[in-house]
């Protein structure tokens, strides 16, 4: 097995139906993918004639890494949505319970723990509270999920093209404690918020624009915000309930607008223009921001 100072480890894969030989860089991993007909030795030295490169985008997904783990940490007891920090409000457990139950309000989450949790409270600093922005208004009033004890993986999730967030933190809760939910606990929350919401937000939209489209879904793409399939079947990505709302308004147009023109080709863009104008603006957000809202979106 290769390896390369430096890189995460290099893994060499053949592939029936490749006809090149193709390097793939992840924060933990060297993919180096070829032809059937290709040797080991080949695909070694296809990867030595591009060491440099290799080094260079391995650096770099780290750094992004390493910025988005900060955000992570410099955020916790907070949830990314609709474009806020929302507060994690601590609940006293439910008797009997085993589940987490999160319900997200208007401007915060309440969060009540199991049982036999031990929650980690976050106290934070009054003077750090008393400059967060006015709270979301668009949540509605006790939406909850409940999520069992110990489903899903870990969570990944951070904002920004620099160390700031994406917008201030909502509310100021200095009267209430912040609780640090675990990290699978709170993505299986936001995905279930997600598969319900979504749907909705994407009927109500669009109604009001003159598309025909079959179905709607909620999936869990890794590189992709939305896909539209010949049949006019719609999937939007989980991940869009911690974008803005403008931002979500853009994916949905963008997929709609592929039920008339399936390509990216100008006629479609034209179209894309016409219900959304400023679509150049929306889409330079996403490319901004899609290396740190995509856990697993890691790659080069």
């Amino acid at each position: 097995m290769m390896e390369l100072p430096g890189c995460p480890p290099v893994t060499f894969i053949k592939r029936r139906n490749q006809r090149s030989l193709r390097i793939r860089v992840k924060t933990d991993a060297v993919i180096v993918s070829a032809p059937l007909r290709c040797s080991e030795r080949q695909m070694a030295d296809f990867l030595r004639e591009r060491q440099d490169w290799v080094r260079e985008t391995s650096a770099r997904l780290q750094e992004k890494l390493q910025k988005r783990r900060q955000i992570l940490d410099d955020h916790r007891g907070f949830v990314l949505l609709h474009g806020r920090w929302i507060p994690l409000i601590a609940r006293p457990p439910r008797p009997g319970s085993a589940d987490w139950l999160l319900v997200w309000r208007t401007d915060r989450v309440d969060v009540y723990p199991p049982e036999s949790h031990r929650p980690s409270i976050i106290i934070p600093a009054i003077e750090q509270l008393a400059d967060r922005s006015t709270p979301v208004g668009s949540a509605p009033i006790s939406h909850s999920h409940t999520v069992p004890a110990g489903r899903g993986a870990g969570f990944g999730l951070s904002t920004g093209t620099t160390d700031q967030p994406i917008m201030p933190r909502s509310g100021a809760h200095n009267d209430r404690d912040l609780i640090d939910v675990p990290a699978d606990v709170l993505k299986a929350w936001v995905k279930a918020e997600a598969r319900e919401r979504l749907p909705k937000e994407f009927e109500a939209l669009a109604q009001t624009l003159p598309f025909t489209w079959s179905r709607i879904f909620v999936r869990s793409q890794k590189t992709k915000w939305g896909t539209c399939s010949s049949r006019g079947i719609i999937s939007l990505n989980w991940r869009l309930i911690h974008c803005p709302e403008e931002i979500r308004r853009y994916i949905m147009i963008h997929e709609l607008c592929h039920t008339v023109h399936m390509n990216h080709s100008g006629l479609f863009w034209s179209l894309v223009a016409e219900h959304y104008p400023d679509y150049r603006t929306a889409h330079r957000w996403l490319r901004g921001h899609e290396q740190l809202l995509f856990q697993d979106g890691n790659s080069a």
